[in-house]
């Protein structure tokens, strides 16, 4: 935003903005200033004349500094009447930086240039600052639930001395949280793997399809509970060039969702297909698939989407970011689409040989 009670001063700073592709707001006024700031709060950086009627550009600094912080805007003081006593007094008002009038415009741009960029970079932080805040809220939550478990089966068995089956239900108890939380563990480090850029793959010759089957036998009951079919469309034997535990983290992923979201009594449909040079996995439900809003949001990290499971199932965000970064790692890619039962369809295609 440029403030200056000069037509000719604010258009020939506008002119050099609009330079660098910045949307630029105009005031004439201290007091129209604080409209159109409040008006548009994305405003990042402030330039405001020193010397101007009724609110002067020390004045209207002090005004802006009392409800935006330096790190939501930057207010730049120019004058035509430099010294380091102006600049002093303009500093001491909350702006962060002054130019004196008529400048360079080279100097001029690369000053709004680093003020903006200061902006951007606070914003960056505190969203980042936020991520790791939700991550602490969300692991918190989600240890505390198999902890309290496990200490509850364990103080029972402990202090009653439970009959022989009643133990066993416990200790399955205690079998079941316990691997919860390092499932857990596992996606939380996985994630910091990620943004570190320190994924690493331990690639072999494997037959893909028998570890699809397996691990699709695995969630049979799970589905079962849920009155659920699971048909496959799948070749006996499809061999590829991948990470075991990483590919298998990915059709886990996909085969817990589609049986997470998927209403009672409904029909998951996996397939496998070679496409030669690469395959094709694909997993599709009859869920109620994802907005086009959120679409865009569904492979980043701790992103809860408004989708609600059919069985009250908790998510952390974790998996499809995961899944996500897998399949990049592999040289392949990952997609959505609405399916044809109309839920969710995930795709993966993957190279048989990673490059």
């Amino acid at each position: 935003m440029v403030v200056d009670d000069s037509l000719v001063a604010r258009k020939s700073m506008k002119r050099l903005l609009l330079t660098q592709r910045l949307l630029v707001h105009e005031a004439s006024s201290g007091k129209q200033a604080l409209q159109v700031l409040e008006h548009n709060p994305n405003i990042c950086v402030a330039i405001l004349d020193c010397f101007m009627d009724e609110m002067d550009g020390f004045q209207l600094a002090s005004a802006m500094r009392e409800k935006y912080s330096r790190e939501q805007l930057e207010i730049i003081g120019v004058s035509a009447q430099g010294g380091r006593t102006l600049s002093a007094q303009f500093i001491k008002s909350g702006a962060n930086d002054f130019l004196i009038k008529p400048f360079i415009p080279e100097e001029f741009l690369c000053r709004i240039n680093h003020a903006v960029d200061r902006v951007e970079n606070y914003a960056e932080l505190r969203e980042l600052n936020h991520t790791k805040n939700k991550l602490l809220g969300t692991a918190a939550h989600d240890i505390r639930g198999p902890i309290g478990a496990i200490k509850t089966a364990a103080d029972y068995i402990l202090k009653r001395e439970p009959k022989a089956e009643r133990q066993q239900h416990l200790l399955n108890m205690i079998s079941n949280s316990s691997q919860a939380l390092l499932d857990l563990l596992s996606d939380l480090l996985d994630v910091s793997a990620i943004e570190s850029g320190e994924l690493k793959l331990t690639l072999v010759d494997e037959d893909i399809a028998r570890l699809i089957e397996d691990r699709v036998q695995l969630y049979v009951a799970d589905a079962e509970s849920k009155g659920m079919n699971l048909n496959k469309l799948m070749p006996t034997s499809l061999m590829a060039n991948f990470d075991i535990v990483k590919i298998r983290q990915v059709v886990d992923n996909l085969l817990t969702n589609a049986i997470k979201y998927s209403p009672q009594g409904s029909k998951i449909e996996i397939a496998l297909e070679d496409l030669g040079a690469s395959i094709e996995f694909k997993v599709a439900d009859a869920g109620p698939g994802i907005s086009k809003e959120e679409q865009a949001d569904l492979f980043k990290a701790f992103k809860v989407l408004s989708t609600q499971a059919t069985g009250g199932e908790k998510s952390t965000g974790l998996g499809l970011a995961i899944a996500h970064t897998v399949v990049q790692a592999h040289g392949g890619e990952i997609s959505y689409e609405q399916s044809k039962l109309g839920g969710a369809c995930f795709i993966v295609s993957l190279p048989k040989k990673p490059v």
